[in-house]
């Protein structure tokens, strides 16, 4: 909780600009939660994406669709493939950002989260960009080791 409480003024104005101070904010995050998380081993890159997904929502987890998603998109654009959190990473991400803003803004102010244990669903507006994007390259991933794509 510590980490959280040191970081989250400056995680919360994380929103795939592609600065230096917002790359330098989530190594720094990345690199204190490494040696914070419990964890019987290091802990994983899907691990700690996750986390700053969960709490900050400012950039996709490193699970696995989300990474054959970045792949598949990666190989139309003829791009080589991202295995760990790098700046590499983060300049992908800042690059869909700017790529599709009309796309992430029109969802993030319309999209639809269902609720658990109900058939339902909740408005959610303005999700941040890494949650959204998240979403976006999880659908890819999901299609492609499906095989749908």
């Amino acid at each position: 909780m510590d980490v959280i409480n040191a970081h989250d003024e400056e995680m919360r104005g994380v929103q795939l600009a592609g600065s230096n101070s917002e790359w330098r904010a989530l190594e720094e995050v990345y690199g204190a939660l490494s040696v914070t998380l419990p964890s019987h081993v290091q802990p994983s890159a899907t691990l700690i994406t996750k986390v700053i997904l969960g709490v900050w929502g400012c950039i996709p987890a490193m699970d696995t669709y989300v990474l054959a998603g970045v792949r598949k998109l990666q190989q139309t654009k003829g791009k080589q493939g991202i295995a760990s959190f790098n700046r590499n990473y983060y300049d992908f991400m800042v690059e869909l950002t700017q790529t599709h803003t009309d796309e992430i803004d029109r969802y993030r102010t319309t999209a639809k989260l269902s609720t658990f244990n109900s058939d339902t669903t909740v408005g959610a507006p303005n999700l941040p960009v890494g949650k959204v994007l998240d979403m976006y390259l999880f659908q890819i991933g999901t299609e492609v080791l499906n095989g749908e794509s």
